[in-house]
């Protein structure tokens, strides 16, 4: 049986490649950003947000965790937003 510290190394290693991996999505955020400020395309579009969460369940192998991934894509979704926003309002 695995004791907490292995559960948490796990955990460790999982994270660092989400961080990696939520950096790379962050950067294409800001390149779609450029796309969207060139053509004139609002930030927000709602029917691709409900395209992506949906995606996300679909994608799920335990769609017991169909909850959870709902609110993870949200709270994704949410910063890729407030990143257009800021560079908005910056100007870049």
């Amino acid at each position: 049986m695995k004791d907490l510290k292995t559960y948490r190394a796990q955990i460790d290693e999982i994270d660092k490649k989400l961080i990696d991996l939520f950096e790379q999505r962050l950067d294409i955020v800001t390149n779609i950003d450029k796309v969207k400020k060139n053509n004139d395309i609002p930030i927000v579009n709602e029917l691709r947000e409900a395209e992506v969460i949906s995606q996300a369940i679909f994608n799920l192998n335990n769609k017991a965790y169909s909850d959870e991934i709902t609110e993870y894509m949200k709270a994704i979704i949410a910063i890729s937003r407030k990143l257009q926003l800021k560079s908005k309002d910056t100007g870049n």
